[in-house]
């Protein structure tokens, strides 16, 4: 039993170590590129690897806040900073589910957390074309970032959450691993899939089924879904509901039929007689974008009480009680 125990500790432990040297690869390539591969630097990075913090604080995202009536159904407004709508993974279609892992992290049920195949040919990239082109990012990893960007105290933290660079990529490994031992795959794909941007002010994949294509991510067919996976890696490039640029829409159903669809057939989530039955499919894009910060419901003396309500109601604890609405924060 005791030599069980150990195997399972070694295990568990040797994608730390690893990530603790490739993360000395990655600084070292960094700061001194002719002497990157020397063992002295790769110890210094592991060392300071396992030094860096693990726990991430993972506030919900902005929510929408519902404003309604007395009556409790007729809804007055809808107050945001992003429209956004959390839904449990139970309630997005499996084929949506499937779409993101394989657009975006094709290794993402096999991996700890940080795609050690990926991080290397990164490396050995990014070293050739001197400089960050390849990111390796995992799907977990991707969701640390989102996640230390919304809870940024200061916009520097933004900066550091978001910039192209080794030192942020080796702390966005230390805590994905950490993340993976905390949570389950399907909790992670959930908290994903919610935070996402999708483009044309759509954020998480509730927003992006309504804005997209009017429906719930339940009742995404396989040509929306692998649509809406291949928007994610750059929302405003492959907006296809962008009237001022046809070619957007053009990009985002090329990369759907040329990527994320094949992808889909590599790891056999579809049969290619699926895949391509998908490719012909053109679905209608409604491309109803969201207003920017208030949705008025009914007009009528509702709304114009509405209109006066925002004086009232932040009095006092302005910024608190003006945030909460805004992020659909629950009062303390």
């Amino acid at each position: 039993m005791t030599g069980v125990r150990k195997s399972g500790l070694l295990a568990s432990l040797m994608p730390l170590a690893v990530c603790g040297v490739l993360a000395g690869f990655v600084v070292a390539a960094a700061v001194f590129p002719a002497v990157a591969a020397t063992g002295l630097l790769a110890k210094a990075g592991a060392d300071a690897f396992e030094s860096l913090p693990s726990e991430l604080d993972l506030p919900p995202a902005p929510q929408i806040s519902y404003l309604y009536a007395s009556d409790a159904r007729t809804l007055l407004a809808m107050i945001y900073d992003e429209n956004r709508r959390d839904v449990p993974l139970s309630q997005v279609a499996p084929v949506m589910q499937q779409a993101i892992v394989a657009s975006e992290d094709s290794r993402f049920y096999s991996h700890n957390g940080v795609d050690l195949k990926g991080v290397a040919r990164a490396f050995v990239a990014n070293e050739r074309g001197a400089g960050v082109a390849q990111g390796a990012s995992t799907l977990t990893m991707q969701y640390v970032r989102q996640a230390r960007s919304y809870t940024a105290r200061a916009p520097q933290d933004v900066i550091d959450a978001t910039a192209q660079t080794p030192s942020r990529k080796v702390r966005e490994m230390r805590y994905a691993l950490a993340l993976e031992k905390k949570y389950s795959k399907a909790q992670i794909l959930e908290r994903y899939l919610n935070i996402a941007s999708f483009g044309h002010g759509a954020y998480g994949i509730y927003a992006a089924s309504q804005v997209y294509f009017g429906k719930t991510p339940g009742q995404l067919t396989l040509a929306e879904a692998a649509l809406l996976a291949g928007l994610v890696q750059a929302p405003s490039a492959y907006d296809p509901a962008d009237p001022a640029h046809p070619a957007k829409r053009a990009a985002a159903f090329e990369r759907r039929n040329s990527y994320v669809l094949r992808q889909m057939v590599a790891l056999r989530y579809i049969t290619a007689e699926q895949a391509g039955a998908a490719r012909a499919e053109q679905p209608p894009i409604i491309g109803k974008r969201a207003p920017e910060g208030v949705y008025l419901g009914p007009a009528g003396a509702e709304r114009r009480l509405l209109l006066r309500l925002p004086v009232p109601l932040v009095a006092g604890a302005a910024r608190v009680r003006c945030r909460r609405l805004r992020t659909g924060e629950p009062p303390a």
